[in-house]
């Protein structure tokens, strides 16, 4: 309604150029390739703190036994829910863990795919056997020690039953599936949610070790092959915005803004932003902005020539516009308010 619109707006002045904002789609496969790198950037921090304490963390592929595939395939939390309670009542606690679900194929199952799951397990201070014998009745586990390619291997099935290229998804349309009273083509059936989800443990790659928390000036952390000494540059996952100043909060407020703003409303209201944030960004997170702002609209640009729409703004009224002049001393005779606002 019209009173929930006034309080958007009256919040802050940057909140009306993102109040329409374009979202990663999470589908498509730049967006899924991301997501990949993310939870890799939190399963190595979870690993490099354990070996931090000295704890043994492992890699594991959990097959399902034939008697509960029926089952675990029309939920597969069920099953993993099942699974670690087998633990818990064994060990007396549960297990740290990451777990994802992938549909493949393996030479001993024939050549019909089927679901199973990769994971690590975290603080695990018993055997291997100790975990098979643990859960043995459910399907076997193979665990290994925990390495860097054996946790790219785990995020690389983040997100395959979403992306799938022409030919992928023809093969997987020619595979049948049936899930209870459900018959349907491979393909069809992962678009179901329940086969994205992903069994995390609370806390997951808090660690920040020897990494910088993000920040206005920090929004990248940096890994090196040890073999080949390539250094690569990982965006710092969303997950870490818990670490961010409220400077630094502000300061990416701002920065949005003024993309937007630069992309949809052009040089009259960019100019009004600009008098806003010079009041409440200190002067160098300013002069950061400004530099920084051509190449993020260049991006911005590009995405959306490929998309159909552009986003809209809702209407500033006059009475926002006073808030906005008392809050921050902007002038009320900035062309902003002439001609974006009183048209």
């Amino acid at each position: 309604g019209l009173t929930d619109r006034k309080v958007l707006l009256m919040n802050r002045p940057w909140d009306y150029f993102t109040q329409r904002i374009m979202v990663p789609c999470g589908r498509c496969e730049e967006c899924l390739r991301q997501q990949r790198n993310d939870w890799y950037v939190r399963l190595e921090r979870e690993t490099k703190y354990q070996k931090s304490l000295h704890r043994n963390s492992v890699f594991v592929t959990i097959t399902i036994a034939p008697e509960y595939y029926d089952s675990a395939l029309q939920s597969p939390s069920s099953f993993i829910r099942m699974w670690f309670e087998r633990i818990r009542r064994r060990f007396g606690h549960s297990i740290k863990h990451a777990v994802f679900q992938e549909f493949g194929m393996h030479p001993e199952q024939g050549s019909q795919p089927r679901l199973h799951f990769h994971g690590v397990l975290w603080d695990v201070s018993y055997s291997y056997n100790a975990i098979r014998d643990a859960v043995k009745d459910l399907g076997f586990v193979w665990i290994a020690s925990i390495t860097d390619k054996r946790l790219r291997y785990v995020v690389k099935y983040v997100g395959k039953s979403i992306y799938m290229d022409e030919c992928s998804a023809g093969f997987a349309k020619s595979f049948s599936i049936t899930a209870g009273k459900l018959k349907t083509n491979l393909y069809d059936f992962l678009q179901n949610s329940r086969y994205r989800r992903k069994f995390i443990s609370a806390g997951v790659g808090d660690y920040l070790g020897d990494f910088k928390a993000p920040g206005v000036t920090s929004g990248l952390w940096s890994y090196t092959d040890c073999k080949t000494g390539v250094v690569y540059r990982y965006r710092i996952p969303r997950y870490y915005d818990k670490y961010l100043s409220q400077d630094a909060l502000l300061f990416r407020k701002i920065s949005v803004a003024w993309t937007y703003a630069s992309a949809f409303c052009g040089s009259l209201a960019l100019g009004f932003l600009r008098e806003v944030a010079e009041r409440v960004l200190r002067p160098s997170d300013f002069s950061r902005i400004v530099k920084g702002g051509f190449s993020r609209l260049v991006k911005l640009r590009e995405f959306l020539s490929k998309v159909k729409s552009r986003p809209s703004f809702l209407v500033v009224t006059s009475d926002v516009i006073d808030f906005w002049v008392d809050c921050f001393g902007v002038s009320s005779s900035n062309p902003f308010f002439n001609k974006i606002v009183y048209g």
